[in-house]
């Protein structure tokens, strides 16, 4: 067995272990009464960022507090889940909630029958990862079997590469992940125009309108602006750039010079399996 394979191996029985684990933590958490929900929108700020994976759990409606992050459903829209902080307790014992990022509280009275649950653990940014999950498995099962059954021998091993590679880069084109900034709210007045922007991307990301000093916005996090260069109608113009950290430069690169280095590795391979090959043939002499 080379060297490859034991790799190859290791590399199946580690995500084998992960899908397990991952498996049974969601069948215990789901037996055991709890509940999971996936941030969609930037309200909570930096404590839940978009793509934030939020865990709940069922409490009394008595013991919630002020402060505590609950998860229910709008009176006035009970389709709808929300993930907000509760900001008061009314003296009818109803809740008033609001998220982080917001000046006002919600225009609602949350009852006992409206709450899911209390969030007890907030992972960002694995919700974005089980978004992405599906297409990556599909795509990724795809691409195992065009490897598996229409390459090569000696090409396997680079086409696998090129094949997660192009498994990621879908992924990322299809979600957009890396870098959002939304714009929340805008108003004008004698000063100028004022505008409030979010991130709600993975990485951070720099806001830059003309007659404004440039700001860096962390993922949730709120930035607000004034430019007194606006149009007579209050048109602005504004632009965002990533903030790419270095091990993304670092994956960037391994990315382009995976493919290869694995067909590298895979020809020296099979050039030490040919002269190991030749060397054991008997030599034949008249």
């Amino acid at each position: 067995m080379t060297p490859l394979d034991i790799a190859r191996r290791l590399a199946f029985a580690l995500v084998a272990a992960a899908a397990l684990v991952t498996l049974t933590f969601a069948a215990y958490w789901r037996l055991t009464g709890g509940t999971w929900f996936i941030v969609q929108t930037a309200s909570m700020g930096t404590a839940a960022p978009v793509g934030t994976f939020l865990l709940d759990r069922e409490v009394p409606f008595a013991e919630l507090k002020v402060g505590d992050f609950i998860t229910f459903h709008p009176p006035l829209s009970p389709n709808q889940i929300f993930s907000h902080r509760v900001s008061e307790i009314s003296p009818n014992g109803t809740l008033l909630t609001r998220g982080d990022n917001e000046d006002h509280n919600d225009p609602w009275r949350i009852r006992p029958s409206d709450v899911i649950g209390r969030v007890v653990h907030a992972w960002w940014p694995l919700g974005w990862i089980v978004r992405m999950l599906p297409l990556i498995l599909i795509s990724g099962a795809i691409t195992v079997m065009l490897v598996r059954y229409a390459t090569k021998p000696d090409l396997r091993v680079p086409a696998a590469v090129m094949g997660g590679t192009l498994v990621i880069i879908l992924a990322i084109h299809v979600y957009h992940p890396l870098t959002q900034v939304q714009l929340i709210a805008s108003s004008a007045s004698g000063d100028g125009v004022h505008a409030t922007f979010v991130s709600t991307g993975l990485w951070n990301a720099r806001v830059a309108m003309k007659g404004a000093e440039t700001i860096e916005l962390a993922p949730g996090q709120l930035g607000r602006m004034t430019t007194t260069k606006a149009g007579t109608d209050g048109h602005f113009e504004a632009e965002f750039k990533p903030v790419v950290p270095w091990w993304a430069w670092l994956f960037v690169v391994a990315l382009g010079v995976g493919p290869g280095l694995a067909t590298s590795i895979a020809q020296s391979r099979d050039d030490e399996e040919r002269a190991e090959t030749d060397d054991a043939e008997p030599s034949v002499t008249d």
